[in-house]
């Protein structure tokens, strides 16, 4: 090789090593690029990336393994990248605390609120002791505080003949009609019945059981 011939071939390797030194950055920006769709796509901070030439290095924290080696398997795949440092820390992501979930508790339905309620009445009376008043009144509030219809029913024990008894219960039950309406709830909101004596909760045959008879009870009535 002459002297002209080895001067040629060296302009030649310089001019392509200048070509090179001038694409590096680009092809770097390239590279980056390309590193950094695939820190995005696996939802990584951008920050964890670096590239320098050909080389990328992860460093920063992520919540799994699995998610470190998706990303340095992806920039592996990239052509033209030499080498990934993957020097990526698992760093477990607090959870927030679920919610507190306050639900109230279901309100009783009317009928087991009015249930056992039990206005007494004396022998041959038709009319709300003061003793008896505060059981009326626990129906009205009851009523205030919840809506539906009720039942008032009234009932008599044997003492007297079954048509005197039927009347009498009939009177106890409007009797307590009337109170509960007077206490400022609205008339139809309530069914009057009676049953005179044929309807006892107690044997008629002693005084007590006679007292828990001469009654009238409340039941809520079903919606149409």
């Amino acid at each position: 090789m002459n002297r002209y011939s080895f001067l040629g071939l060296l302009a030649l390797i310089i001019l392509c090593v200048l070509c090179l030194w001038c694409r590096a950055p680009a092809i770097e920006d390239d590279l980056r690029g390309q590193a950094l769709m695939c820190v995005e796509d696996a939802g990584v901070d951008a920050g964890v990336l670096t590239v320098s030439g050909r080389d990328a290095t992860l460093e920063g924290a992520i919540a799994s393994l699995g998610i470190g080696d998706a990303v340095e398997a992806c920039i592996a795949a990239i052509p033209g990248i030499r080498v990934v440092n993957n020097n990526l820390q698992i760093v477990a992501v607090e959870q927030p605390p679920e919610p507190e979930v306050i639900r109230e508790p279901p309100k009783p339905d009317l009928g087991s609120l009015v249930q056992g309620i039990v206005v007494e009445f004396p022998t041959d009376g038709a009319y709300l002791t003061a003793q008896e008043r505060p059981e009326a009144d626990e129906i009205v509030a009851i009523l205030k505080a919840n809506p539906g219809r009720v039942q008032i029913a009234g009932h008599a024990d044997s003492r007297y003949t079954s048509e005197y008894n039927l009347e009498l219960s009939r009177r106890r039950a409007e009797a307590v009609n009337k109170y509960l309406v007077s206490k400022g709830l609205d008339a139809d909101r309530f069914e009057v019945v009676w049953f005179g004596e044929t309807k006892p909760i107690a044997s008629n045959d002693t005084a007590a059981g006679q007292q828990k008879n001469r009654r009238t009870e409340f039941h809520a009535l079903k919606e149409n």
